[in-house]
């Protein structure tokens, strides 16, 4: 601990002056001196106690007796809130004072909440609440890319049903969807299937009908799955609505007869019908022209 001694200079030989002037000139010539400096500052910490150690000119260390070493100075006592960090990186935690309380934030979106529990823990969050089959990026690569020389596309064992074994597969392409196989058991990739706008139809000879089909596909490519139905609007004939009838290889009035032709590229499909469609009843088993005010045309068109 720093001591300190009062020390004035000597009067002059010739002073003159009354009790006050006298005063005056002894204050003039006071001076306090200690045996130590009262603080330091500087980016490099002192060997020795010197007093109080500014830091950086930022960061208040004192000495420490236990330890001989300067450590931060504890103020915590004296806080009461809380400090809350926004930004997509945490806060420097080697500086002194640093929020505890960090919003991650990725642009516009709030990722979540942290709070800095120690030096060994860091950074802890409560787990967000999911939505049913939701997944995660643990679920998919659980950081055993490098570990287990996975590639992209890998499902975890887990977060498979009933902690099945470490499974890899084939990536997925665009248009198509994981789910899991017929017994639950082996996740795969299946076809990626959109329904068309149902589409109406006359019973004119000689119709061109282009469906946009709304699938994604490169240029120059083509879905490579479709198929395209009558769907029963209304009742008619034994059929009944929303039943639907495949009618992509055409049908026809006799072989050489065909009742429709179909086309697929990037972006459509185009129907030819050359002669209106001709069913048979399930149950009468007569041929009817099917009436256009009952029935829609819908094209499934995918990628798998």
């Amino acid at each position: 601990m720093a001591t300190f001694t009062f020390r004035a200079a000597v009067l002059p030989s010739n002073f003159k002056g009354g009790p006050q002037d006298l005063f005056d000139a002894i204050v003039e010539r006071l001076e306090v001196v200690g045996d130590s400096p009262s603080f330091v500052e500087g980016d490099v910490m002192p060997s020795s106690n010197q007093g109080p150690w500014l830091k950086g000119g930022k960061q208040w260390w004192v000495w420490d007796e236990d330890t001989s070493t300067y450590v931060p100075q504890d103020i915590s006592a004296s806080t009461t809130t809380q400090e809350v960090f926004v930004g997509e990186n945490p806060p420097d935690t080697t500086v002194l004072s640093f929020p505890k309380i960090w919003l991650k934030t990725l642009g516009l979106t709030v990722i979540g909440l942290y709070y800095f529990f120690n030096d060994t823990t860091g950074w802890v969050t409560q787990v967000p609440e999911l939505q049913a089959n939701s997944i995660t990026n643990a679920m998919l690569q659980d950081n055993c890319i490098s570990t287990r020389n996975l590639q992209d596309g890998c499902v975890t064992n887990d977060q498979l049903p009933s902690n099945l074994p470490f499974s890899k597969f084939q990536k997925g392409t665009k248009n198509q969807f994981l789910r899991m196989d017929a017994n639950g058991v082996n996740p795969i990739w299946r076809t990626f299937v959109v329904e068309s706008q149902a589409t109406t139809f006359t019973t004119t000879n000689r119709q061109i009908i282009i469906i946009p089909h709304g699938v994604i596909v490169d240029a120059g490519k083509v879905p490579n799955y479709f198929r395209v139905v009558l769907r029963c609007v209304s009742d008619e004939h034994g059929f009944f609505a929303e039943e639907e009838v495949d009618i992509t290889g055409g049908g026809c009035w006799s072989p050489d007869q065909v009742g429709g032709l179909f086309k697929i590229d990037s972006q459509n499909v185009t129907c030819w019908i050359r002669s209106h469609f001709v069913l048979f009843s399930p149950s009468t088993w007569a041929f009817f022209v099917p009436d256009p005010a009952k029935w829609k045309l819908v094209c499934y068109t995918g990628v798998g």
